[in-house]
């Protein structure tokens, strides 16, 4: 999505969410607005990837163009991620204590260091690998940058921890996600968490290459 949804724009996507495809006749009798407006509300959303069309033919008058949301749309709508992992993990803890949760988070782990080394290709120096990873740390919603400090070490920052509740709950994520960093960076490298932010849930790490 390229801009902020306007409240107009947000009562035409609840409504195809709630009611499914709908014309430009349909959305402007349940909101009151002209047809005219529909269709330019209906133009931006398009644009911005939220909102796609299809023809249905009808067996009596001319086709109609049908608007209905895009995956990409899922987005604005609320999720309880979070929440329902939580849920899950609690279950996990129940059955077979922290040592099974603790598997299970090795699992996960297990998974995203391969896909960083299918996406790290041919990645071979520190840099291109610390940069890759913030890249797919802030695809990931951790909002990470990073940066290069005298001296050649690296440090990688997260803004955001998108998994902070259950983080604050399941310190496992955390042990788990630093052992992640130092697996797909490499041997050879020295990785340690060097601050955290309160109240945002974002991490600092110094990266660099051991001696």
């Amino acid at each position: 999505m390229t801009r902020p949804i306007t409240a107009a724009r947000r009562e035409i996507v609840t409504l195809l969410r709630r009611e499914g495809p709908l014309t430009v006749d349909m959305l402007g009798e349940k909101l009151g607005i002209t047809p005219v407006g529909v269709r330019k509300h209906l133009d931006v959303l398009q644009i911005d990837g939220l909102v796609a069309t299809t023809t249905q033919r009808r067996k009596i008058g001319r086709p109609v163009q049908l608007y209905s949301l895009t995956e990409e749309a899922d987005e604005l709508f609320p999720k309880f991620y979070d929440a329902t992992l939580a849920s899950v993990l609690r279950q996990v803890r129940r059955i077979g204590g922290n040592a099974l949760v603790r598997q299970v988070l090795e699992g996960r782990q297990q998974e995203q260091e391969e896909a960083f080394r299918q996406r790290a290709g041919d990645a071979a120096t520190l840099e291109e690998r610390v940069a890759l990873l913030a890249q797919v740390r802030d695809e990931a919603g951790y909002m990470a940058e990073w940066s290069q400090e005298e001296g050649g070490a690296y440090v990688l920052k997260e803004h955001n921890c998108a998994l902070c509740r259950v983080a604050r709950e399941f310190h496992e994520f955390c042990d788990s996600e630093l052992a992640l960093f130092r697996r797909a960076l490499g041997e050879g490298v020295s990785v340690e968490r060097i601050g955290h932010t309160a109240g945002a849930g974002g991490c600092t790490y110094l990266i660099r290459a051991e001696a």
